[in-house]
């Protein structure tokens, strides 16, 4: 479950919400229902061009990706945040949200298979 090949890593939470299996697996269906809507979002955002919208998600989405330990995104999901924030046109916000996106998705799919879910 939780080895070095592992996309994310429980011990933030497990330090918060204690080592009970069931919170956790709660916890986790909470992070993959939060996280999908949050990339579908500012997807949505992003064809809007509505940078501002885009910062905020990605404000809300950073302590859970924190406290999953899915650290790959720990650098783009700020990145992402502040170039939004400035509504920086030069940022490939489109390129960003691609990382982002696709690293979820697998983050979700190993934590459906780990947890079957």
């Amino acid at each position: 479950m939780d080895n070095q090949n592992s996309l994310y890593k429980l011990d933030k939470l497990i330090e918060y919400v204690g080592n009970d299996q069931s919170v956790v697996k709660e916890m986790i269906s909470l992070f993959i229902e939060t996280s999908t809507e949050a990339v579908e979002q500012m997807n949505l955002f992003l064809k809007e061009a509505d940078f501002q919208a885009i910062s905020k998600v990605a404000h809300k989405l950073k302590p859970n990706l924190d406290i999953f330990g899915v650290d790959d995104l720990h650098d783009t999901i700020r990145e992402l945040e502040q170039k939004s924030k400035l509504a920086d046109k030069g940022a490939d916000l489109r390129a960003m949200m691609q990382t982002i996106q696709m690293h979820i998705e697998k983050v979700i799919e190993q934590m459906k298979h780990d947890f079957s879910l």
